[in-house]
């Protein structure tokens, strides 16, 4: 079980920890929307992943939504103060996205603009020429205007937006081809071309992790996530190959001290990945050196298959297995924020139970987190309180790290 005076640190020092993250967020603008995806080992926690363009706000806790269109107004109100006069928001998303799940989430995210007294428009640079109306998995309609450019503003024939959400990677890729908009966006423009900030993330986020347990008196390890990132690494020569040995050597010495300090009976691993930004492409598991030889054949095959594909740039990175949430769960949580404000969450299941029903196989697949009062997979059940104030500090650390390492994007 995750460290009991962790929790009791966190707890204790909720006051000090309010004015931490104050501090850091004066210093830097964060999205809007971000999605942080924590994993519980039980000994450790941390953080896996971050999204710039989130698709699950309809898998969030009822009660969760209900506070959401007033995390919407105080973003506003701290970032652009503006956008409450104006009111006119223009969400850009792809007309043909290829999860039809997305357009739930455009749904929530509209309504919840519109509860906040927002005037939300759905458009897409996509050629069309006359409207859409998509229907959603769920039954909802969203209907999507085409989007055009006027001299220096993004608009559509619905409204002349005064923020500009990038809603998909898809619409990002085609919005970054055009000169900076007079019209704020998130995420910003400099980030839009190139959105893989996976190595400066993971090095900011161990920075703030380390000073954040100073702060609260307990061991960084408990938090954080050790990884080392090699451009330019050839493990097809002897050299390369030896040099990655000798990382993992190292990785794995350490992990397995850090284990028999906190007398966890499992043995660590490591992932070794691409970092060329395919998410889980190439992707072996190391718990020895020996398993080395695995990622040495993967890549002698992904270029036997591509020929021209090189996989230069590898990360390697702690491992951490994850326990049962609630008995029975087993799964990562993946965290939304407002700003950086906690908004809800899900467990994102690594179960197997499917149907015919598409939609009822991703019931068991994302199964909502109540973060309101606590963590807890139903609002009737009593709250994991420790849990919440655990993936509350995680996500928000997390979501500090994203603002950082945008704001070293250069142009």
């Amino acid at each position: 079980m995750l460290s009991n005076s962790l929790n009791l640190s966190l707890k204790k020092n909720q006051s000090q920890i309010a004015q931490w993250f104050e501090k850091h967020e004066k210093k830097i603008d964060i999205p809007f929307l971000t999605s942080i995806t924590i994993k519980n080992g039980g000994f450790k926690a941390s953080v896996s992943d971050a999204r710039l363009f989130p698709s699950g706000l309809n898998y969030l806790c009822k009660t969760d939504l209900k506070n959401v269109s007033l995390l919407i107004k105080k973003y506003f109100e701290k970032h652009y103060p503006e956008a409450l006069k104006n009111k006119n928001i223009l969400i850009l998303c792809s007309a043909t996205h290829p999860n039809p799940f997305y357009y739930d989430h455009l749904n929530v995210l509209c309504h919840l603009f519109k509860k906040g007294r927002f005037h939300p428009c759905v458009a897409t640079l996509d050629p069309i020429r006359t409207p859409l109306s998509l229907k959603t998995p769920s039954g909802k309609r969203v209907r999507i205007h085409p989007a055009y450019l006027e001299k220096d503003r993004l608009k559509s024939e619905a409204i002349d937006p005064c923020f500009i959400v990038i809603g998909d990677a898809y619409a990002a890729a085609k919005l970054s081809s055009f000169s900076y908009l007079s019209q704020p966006l998130s995420p910003p423009a400099k980030i839009l071309s190139n959105h893989e900030i996976g190595n400066a993330y993971l090095t900011t986020f161990n920075k703030l992790v380390d000073d954040f347990s100073k702060m609260v008196s307990t061991d960084p390890w408990l938090m954080g996530v050790d990884f080392r990132l090699e451009p330019r690494l050839n493990i097809d020569e002897k050299g390369g190959l030896e040099k990655a040995a000798a990382i993992i050597s190292t990785l794995l010495g350490n992990l397995k001290n850090k284990y028999s300090q906190y007398q966890i009976p499992s043995s660590p691993s490591l992932t070794v990945q691409s970092n060329s930004g395919t998410s889980g492409t190439g992707r072996v598991t190391i718990r020895s050196v020996d398993d080395l030889m695995q990622l040495h054949q993967f890549k002698k095959q992904k270029k036997s298959a591509t020929k021209s594909q090189m996989i230069d740039d590898i990360l390697i990175k702690e491992e951490i297995s994850v326990q049962p949430l609630f008995k029975e769960i087993v799964g990562e949580a993946v965290i939304y924020l407002i700003g950086n404000e906690v908004a809800g969450g899900y467990i994102k299941t690594y179960c197997d139970k499917t149907t015919k029903d598409l939609s009822t196989s991703r019931k068991y697949l994302f199964q909502s987190l109540c973060l309101t009062n606590g963590t807890h997979r139903h609002p009737k059940k009593r709250a994991d309180k420790k849990l919440g104030l655990l993936y509350h500090n995680l996500s928000k650390i997390g979501g500090l790290a994203v603002g950082y390492a945008i704001d070293q994007v250069r142009v």
